[in-house]
């Protein structure tokens, strides 16, 4: 089980406590986190970091020319 305590000693491990992470992962790659996606975002500004996640929307796809 992934907790808070090992989510920040892995940040802290990396070397990315206080600095900006951009997020993009599946929650499950994670395995199974005590708490949810709210403790990952939680360790990271814990941490003193920033977090980005990407958006993607449909709206705005451009195709090449057929």
């Amino acid at each position: 089980m992934v907790d808070n305590k090992i989510l920040l000693e892995a940040i802290n491990r990396l070397g990315i406590d206080g600095k900006p992470v951009c997020i993009h992962s599946s929650l499950k790659s994670f395995g199974y986190v005590d708490g949810g996606a709210e403790t990952i975002i939680q360790a990271f500004l814990y941490a003193g970091g920033f977090v980005f996640v990407p958006t993607f929307t449909y709206m705005y796809e451009v195709y090449p020319p057929q």
